[in-house]
């Protein structure tokens, strides 16, 4: 009642190997020796991405930090990413070189100069949430931020906002990164109010992050100017602002420390 996964290296796709097991490897005894996993005593680190917002599963990534490993892919402590199969979960992983693994030893003396290459590939395109959803054991004053190079952006990966943006389909191993400190091009960004407005199906969702004081009314009206819905929300963080909208043009208008900001949305019938 025990499985487990065979990679085959060292060759072109497709490689083929043949892996053989027979009777000699069937173990008969009765008292077999019990070994127990050892302490975890290594500062850890869990990452996620998903097309939550259609309320589909994350994909998780783990980076360990130890003096006694390496940035390269070492086969005894890494592991190679495996592909989804549902085309609704997206693939994320750290980069080692052209390897992808899933999970990744790093070395702990790492700095603000540090940048860890992340990599991420969708079968679809969509809004797609980054968060860090557990850390463990980490050194004080260790604060991570996820690096947008592409868009130049620098996001707390301690807030509990994760950080959401659209991506086609595709791969994207040279564009995210993580980092101990705001990369040179985006660390502006970190404290620019964000606003964004998107459906999903009927529904009709908002999100405002940084945002001075946390509080913004939102204000959704129709293409013909009827205000639909005014309301007060105070947290930076994503909302429902309806599920009951017809298919059509519709304005998200955000107000907060006197500013105004609209975006529009549109709203295909399900």
């Amino acid at each position: 009642m025990q499985g487990f996964f065979v990679h085959v290296t060292n060759g072109t796709f497709p490689v083929s190997g043949t892996l053989s097991v027979n009777n000699t490897a069937r173990v008969n005894n009765l008292a077999p020796n019990f070994h127990r996993e050892r302490p975890l005593t290594e500062p850890l680190l869990r990452l996620s991405a998903g097309f939550t917002d259609e309320g589909q599963p994350a994909d998780p990534a783990v980076i360990y930090f130890d003096n006694s490993y390496s940035r390269d892919f070492e086969q005894d402590i890494d592991a190679l990413k495996i592909i989804n199969t549902d085309e609704h979960v997206p693939n994320l992983y750290i980069m080692a070189g052209t390897e992808r693994q899933s999970i990744a030893a790093w070395p702990n003396d790492i700095d603000s100069t540090e940048m860890i290459p992340l990599g991420i590939t969708t079968e679809q395109e969509g809004y797609v949430s980054f968060s860090m959803p557990l850390i463990e054991r980490m050194p004080a004053g260790r604060h991570f931020y996820l690096y947008d190079k592409e868009a130049g952006i620098t996001h707390d990966l301690h807030q509990t906002t994760p950080y959401r943006l659209f991506l086609r389909k595709g791969s994207f191993d040279t564009r995210f990164f993580l980092v101990l400190k705001p990369g040179e091009d985006g660390g502006a960004g970190t404290e620019t109010p964000q606003y964004h407005a998107y459906p999903v199906g009927n529904s009709l969702y908002a999100q405002f992050d940084k945002v001075p004081g946390e509080k913004c009314t939102i204000t959704v009206s129709n293409i013909n100017g009827q205000v639909l819905l005014r309301k007060e929300y105070t947290g930076n963080g994503r909302y429902l602002l309806g599920s009951h909208y017809n298919g059509g043009i519709y304005i998200v208008t955000f107000h907060a420390n006197k500013q105004q900001v609209s975006k529009k949305v549109f709203i295909v019938n399900q």
